[in-house]
């Protein structure tokens, strides 16, 4: 469904419950990855395109409401973005660890991004952080992240009116910038995140103010699954351990079903056959083994 963008129907409640979305076309995504982008040039990437259902009408994860949401914070703060979060949350909670990676800083034991290509390690694509402003472009720790959750839920950040309000779910399992779910039989606030060689899961169980946090620089990492089972430990349920995965025979003619290209407006991969190997190709530099 294509729908016309309409200033009014857009508010920052919407945008802030991602219950609007912006069709970002995959080739635009590439261009924001190798080039530093101002806000204006950010802007004219989606501001002419189409949504993909009414606002407020539904939930759709999109990078660009967080981007726009940065300036919001800017025009009202009279700050720019670095310096309102470092005011606001970084040195109220002494996080002092953490910084807005705008892509030209350098931080001193930063880790890199790695991706698999078949059976090797490989440096991840560059990507200009900058432009991930808002969504994505913060460099932590796991211990300054742990001071957020507790800084956050203590209510040192924003009020108890304001933090309930935040975790509760507005369309499905979203509320303002969190997931709200039931794991382990108890409330979970939770989010993932990923860039280019990077994946991270975050898990909140406030019933027992408990944090579990994955972050990962390697970019085929299964970080929600390694959380549940964290998570399954700790309330002493069941785990499993990760196992290599194993593989079985499968006839050619049902591999040869598989084979082929996948695409769609935003993602394209490749799933084909080397070596009596089966392997998905996301980009020429991100190969992974399958096994079927």
């Amino acid at each position: 469904m294509n729908i016309k963008l309409k200033r009014s129907e857009i508010t920052i409640w919407i945008n802030i419950t991602m219950n609007f979305c912006l069709v970002v076309l995959c080739l635009l995504r590439k261009v924001m990855i190798l080039f530093f982008l101002s806000n204006d040039e950010m802007i004219s990437l989606f501001k002419d395109k189409t949504l993909s259902f009414e606002p407020g009408t539904d939930y759709e994860y999109c990078n660009s409401g967080y981007f726009l949401l940065s300036l919001i914070i800017e025009k009202v703060s009279g700050l720019s973005y670095e310096e309102f979060l470092n005011e606001n949350i970084f040195k109220p909670l002494n996080m002092n660890y953490t910084y807005v990676d705008e892509g030209k800083k350098i931080i001193k034991n930063m880790a890199t991004g790695y991706y698999i290509n078949y059976r090797n390690l490989v440096h991840c694509n560059y990507i200009d952080m900058n432009n991930l402003r808002g969504s994505g472009n913060i460099c932590s720790t796991v211990n300054d992240i742990n001071k957020w959750t507790d800084g956050l839920f203590e209510e040192k950040i924003i009020s108890k009116n304001q933090l309930e309000k935040m975790i509760t779910p507005y369309k499905g399992d979203y509320g303002c910038g969190v997931f709200i779910n039931n794991i382990h039989n108890t409330k979970c606030i939770n989010h993932n995140g990923s860039a280019e060689g990077f994946l991270t899961q975050l898990n909140y169980y406030p019933q027992h103010k408990l944090t579990i946090q994955v972050l990962s620089n390697l970019g085929f990492t299964n970080t929600d699954g390694i959380c549940n089972n964290l998570a399954s430990i700790v309330f002493e349920q069941e785990y499993s351990m990760p196992e290599k995965p194993r593989k079985y025979e499968i006839s050619k003619s049902k591999l040869n079903n598989i084979l082929g290209i996948y695409k769609d407006s935003s993602s394209y991969i490749e799933v084909y056959e080397n070596d009596d190997n089966l392997y998905f190709r996301l980009t020429k530099c991100n190969v992974f083994l399958m096994y079927p």
